[in-house]
């Protein structure tokens, strides 16, 4: 049993289709074709039983070889309790334009933010 167990992740990557459609006032599709993302893990186990969890995730648009254009950011924050195979938690998931609301032009910027919190109960296998 460690009291402490500190574990980071780095992943990069390329997201081959995305968008986002509305579906009033005739809106088009938000930020069409493909983009790449970096997204930073980390977690804190305290006691193999108490967890802070956060992910930070920013998604890139490439236009040339020296050229990337960060345009989006998603934030994800958990904590809680594990027992076993059971999770108890509170997560709030955040996302925003890095470029808000196309001031830049030619700069791929949605006009979309929002954000979530959950209180959850989670049964299964540790990730």
């Amino acid at each position: 049993m460690s009291w402490l167990v500190v574990l980071f992740a780095l992943e990069f990557g390329a997201v081959t289709q995305n968008g986002w459609w509305l579906y009033e006032d005739d809106h088009a599709v938000i930020a069409p074709g493909p983009s790449y993302y970096t997204e930073l893990d980390s977690e804190l186990w305290a006691y193999d039983t108490l967890f802070v969890r956060s992910r930070l995730r920013t998604e890139i648009d490439f236009k040339r070889i020296n050229s990337w254009s960060p345009y989006w950011v998603t934030y994800d924050l958990s904590l809680g309790v594990r027992f076993d195979l059971v999770e108890i938690g509170f997560r709030h998931l955040c996302t925003h334009p890095i470029q808000p609301y196309a001031t830049v032009v030619g700069v791929r910027s949605p006009v979309l933010e929002g954000a979530f919190e959950e209180v959850y109960l989670r049964i299964g296998a540790r990730r």
